[in-house]
This record gives C-alpha cells, structure tokens and sequence, in this order.
C-alpha cells in the first residue's frame, strides 16, 4: 500500500508519502556452509539466495523553496522493520525466478527503526556555474536482543548508531550540452552502522565532463 500528496506554491513545493510493505525480502548469497546445505536439500545454488524477511513501514516528507536563484531542501524519513505477519518457507520463489533457501523470519523481534534527514543548497555563482551543498543523517536504534540487548557499540549491527555525511559539487556549463564538475562527498559511520568496517569513514572525491543528449 502507498499513498503520496503534493503542493505546489508559488516558489515553495513539499511532497509526502506512505508507504507498507509486507513479506519485504533482503536477499543475499549464500555461505559456503549453506551451498552444501542446500545441496543437501535438493536446491541448485545457482538460483537460490538466503533471506531476510519483514514487514516494512515508511513515512516521509521533503519540501523546496526556490528563492528565484538559490534553492534549499529538506526532508526527514521514518523506515521501521518489523517481523513478518506471514512468514516465508524455504523454497519460496521471488522476483527473478529465484528460490529462497536460507529464510529468516524473525531478524527483528525487537523492531528496528531508522530515521534519515537531509538538507542541501544550490547557489547559482553566475549562469553558468552551480554550487550545490548538501548534508545527510542516518539514525538507528538498537534492535538487538540477548546479550547484545540496548547495545551502543560496533560489536553487531544490530546496536544504535548513525552516519553522518556531507557534499559538496561545482558544476560548469560551457555549452549547451556539456558541462564540467568537480564533487567531494565524506561519509563517517558510529556504533552499530560502523560494524565490520574497516574503516569508518570516507573522503570520495571526482571530476567529470558530462554530454547531455
């Protein structure tokens, strides 16, 4: 089920949305220990996946407001995971032909929620270059149970944390169909989002010309 609504006023336009999900599947390959189960089962690991199974709920909103040369966003969004009402069996089919092998029905017994929220400006220079900024946050709780239960750590992904990340982007127009850019984006994970990273944060720089067909 979804439903979405919009406006439109003069220089300012928001969007919102709702949206249920149920039996969402978070497929993934197989370990090498559930290839021989499989095997074992009588499936062919070249068409089955493992499966995490929820019922999904989200909400979100996000406006513009046009300035008549700078523009600014926002919006927030509200996901929550929970465990599925009817749960999936192994050997259930899914999109693509694929079979799910592995299942798992009760990855959140604890529901588990995350919030994301973004801002961002672009700022015309002259009329021909953009500069485009941008913020984004990520949060989640702990929907972890037993010994981990209310965990705040890197020790499961299942603990709370959040991400936090920032960009920024030239863009250069020297024609009518070509443009040049140059970006940079820095991301840095904490807590359960930063579980089995090597590192937990990132610079990403690139520059690019681009043809617009």
């Amino acid at each position: 089920m979804q439903l979405d609504l919009g406006v439109d006023i003069a220089g300012f336009s928001a969007d919102a949305y709702y949206f249920k999900k149920k039996n969402a599947i978070a497929a993934s390959p197989l370990s090498a220990v559930q290839v021989q189960d499989i095997i074992a089962a009588g499936y062919s690991p070249s068409n089955t996946v493992a499966a995490t199974v929820s019922d999904d709920e989200t909400y979100a909103v996000m406006a513009l407001y046009n300035f008549g040369g700078p523009k600014i966003y926002v919006g927030y969004e509200h996901i929550t995971f929970s465990n599925p009402d009817n749960p999936l069996n192994p050997g259930s089919l899914t999109i693509g032909g694929y079979v799910l092998g592995v299942v798992n029905n009760t990855a959140f017994n604890k529901e588990r929620t995350l919030q994301v929220a973004w801002a961002g400006i672009k700022i015309p220079l002259s009329d021909a270059i953009d500069l485009t900024g941008a913020y984004y946050g990520y949060k989640q709780n702990s929907f972890a149970t037993g010994a981990n239960a209310g965990c705040s750590s890197t020790v499961a992904s299942q603990c709370s944390g959040t991400e936090n990340a920032a960009s920024l982007v030239l863009d250069y127009r020297f024609s009518k169909r070509f443009d040049w850019y140059l970006g940079t984006f820095y991301t840095k994970v904490n807590d359960g989002l930063a579980s089995g990273f090597l590192n937990d944060n990132t610079l990403t720089t690139t520059t690019g010309i681009r043809f617009r067909f």
